[in-house]
């Protein structure tokens, strides 16, 4: 599996059970609760904020997940929104982020 091809993760975490997250946008009742946990420091500005499906995290060793391609995905789900409208962020963002070559990223 290529680190940005989040198509396979995706089926992969529905192998392993649901995919609440990924059959549509997060309510607005969740953003108020992500507020009232964090407070401005994730809700004001760009900084916001990513829903990480916990079969993706509970699921890490199943789906073969080493922990820099788990945080590649998180990344992409950062930029991810809209189902179906695929997130496309630079590999070089990625790599900037976590400290890492674009090479791996890719």
């Amino acid at each position: 599996m290529t680190l940005l091809d989040i198509n396979t993760v995706k089926k992969q975490i529905a192998l392993v059970g649901g995919l609440s997250y990924f059959d549509g946008m997060l309510e607005e009742t969740s953003a108020s609760k992500v507020h009232s946990r964090w407070g401005n420091a994730v809700t004001a500005g760009e900084t916001g904020f990513t829903a990480v499906p916990d079969v993706l995290i509970r699921s890490q060793k199943r789906l073969r997940l080493s922990s820099t391609e788990l945080m590649v995905v998180l990344n992409l789900l950062m930029h991810w929104w809209w189902d179906g409208d695929w997130p496309y962020p630079r590999p070089s963002a990625i790599s900037r982020r976590m400290g890492i070559s674009r090479r791996t990223v890719e």
